[in-house]
């Protein structure tokens, strides 16, 4: 029996490996069957395998951004029946873009400096992509992506005052 679940545990180790490294540009939304076999399961596996796991989740986290705007593309093209459905997908993307942003959230203050203004960085960049992807949304979509941006806003504006002492530092330094 433990032969089996090691001989199935490395073959799905093997195929996200392979999955991640041949990869395509098509973005693959929770709407679609194959979801959780070629995003869900390898991000899980990349993330347990991964050397910085923060990069990674924030590698994650633009997915989900992509995700956000590929389906808005196809709730302004489906019919109502499936519009409902559509915006279920948008809610576990948001759910699952909140679990990624409090996982950094909770590890930052153990990063070095020079970490910290690089999360920093990547967190504003991902806030501005998500008010420009609201304007791509469906009315009833952008009151989630609202939300997204509120809560991302907060988390940026609690690890400011930590990198503005960092950059002011660093001015200090090079000084």
């Amino acid at each position: 029996m433990k032969k089996i679940i090691s001989f199935l545990f490395i073959g799905l180790l093997l195929l996200t490996l392979v999955n991640a490294q041949t990869e395509n540009t098509s973005i693959i939304t929770p709407d679609n069957p194959s979801y959780i076999t070629k995003v869900k399961i390898p991000e899980y596996f990349q993330l347990l395998f991964a050397r910085d796991k923060i990069a990674k989740k924030l590698e994650f986290i633009e997915k989900r951004k992509l995700e956000y705007e590929k389906l808005a593309q196809k709730f302004n093209n489906t019919l109502v029946k499936k519009q409902a459905k559509l915006l279920e997908h948008l809610s576990m993307l948001e759910s699952k873009r909140l679990e990624d942003q409090r996982y950094i959230s909770d590890r930052f203050s153990s990063l070095s400096n020079s970490r910290k203004l690089f999360v920093m960085e990547r967190l504003q960049k991902h806030q501005n992509n998500l008010i420009r992807v609201r304007t791509q949304l469906p009315e009833p979509a952008q009151q989630r992506i609202i939300v997204a941006i509120e809560s991302s806003g907060k988390v940026i504006q609690k690890f400011n005052q930590t990198t503005s002492d960092i950059r002011g530092f660093e001015k200090i330094k090079r000084n």
